[in-house]
């Protein structure tokens, strides 16, 4: 598992302001990826977003005892979790 930081581009401010966590090393996010996550976190329409790996790898921390939040084509299952989850 890998964590990703979500940085909202187009803000004044780029702060990470959610995590994501991914079965496995995406090498790459499609289009799709980063829309579907763009529209969890910030809805309709969905802002154009940066995806970065993240300085702390603490997924273990997190709890993915739970259905995955998206499950791109390839089946690979994401975990989404806003800061103050």
């Amino acid at each position: 598992m890998t964590t990703y930081g979500i940085i909202k581009l187009n803000s004044d401010d780029k702060p990470v302001v959610a995590l994501v966590d991914v079965e496995g090393l995406q090498p790459s996010f499609t289009a799709t990826d980063k829309e579907e996550i763009s529209v969890y976190f910030f809805g309709r329409p969905p802002p154009e977003i940066g995806i970065q790996i993240a300085h702390s790898q603490d997924f273990h921390r997190r709890d993915h005892q739970r259905a995955p939040d998206y499950v791109n084509e390839h089946g690979t299952r994401f975990w989404m979790f806003h800061f103050s989850d």
